[in-house]
């Protein structure tokens, strides 16, 4: 065999090993964003069962759920259930303010993005948010993009239903 041949041969060879080792790298990345969006959607959901659990826990866990209430006026809370009312508020918008950077840098599945992006725009048209949120958003707290998002949310899905189960679980 001349060195031709062999190396006409290797040259060969070594581009068949640098296809395979490309396709096995994009394998790889695939697997790998794939589990990465699963972990995005298992911690946005354990996010929002920490809230649930601090609710439940706290003493004054029936005042956010009241201010929750659709019939709520913020005129049914003293000054210092204002304050634990809103700053509950302003973290669990900032939990979810997160979910958008995982939703658009694609990690977050859009089932679960769509899902409790039209429950945080019915939160934010609760009456005793309505006002807040007016000022809340003009704070150099959020993005652009989250604001845009939430208020953007189709009216038409923000049923007088979805509103009663943000303060009462359905039991029925």
């Amino acid at each position: 065999m001349s060195w031709e041949v062999a190396s006409g041969t290797a040259e060969i060879v070594g581009a068949l090993a640098v296809v395979i080792s490309l396709l096995y790298l994009a394998y790889e990345v695939r697997a790998n964003t794939r589990v990465l969006t699963a972990n995005s959607g298992k911690d946005a959901q354990i996010q929002w069962a920490i809230v649930n659990e601090a609710l439940w826990q706290s003493p004054y866990h029936m005042v956010i759920a009241n201010a929750l209430d659709p019939e709520a006026s913020s005129t049914d809370f003293s000054p210092e259930e204002h304050q634990r009312v809103f700053w509950f508020a302003r973290a669990m918008l900032q939990r979810f303010e997160s979910e958008l950077f995982l939703y658009q840098a694609g990690l977050l599945d859009e089932e679960i993005w769509d899902a409790h992006r039209i429950w945080v725009a019915g939160f934010i048209t609760l009456p005793v948010f309505r006002d807040w949120w007016a000022k809340e958003r003009t704070q150099p707290l959020y993005t652009r993009s989250f604001i845009s998002s939430i208020e953007s949310v189709d009216s038409a899905k923000l049923s007088p239903d979805l509103l009663a189960s943000l303060a009462r679980p359905r039991t029925e």
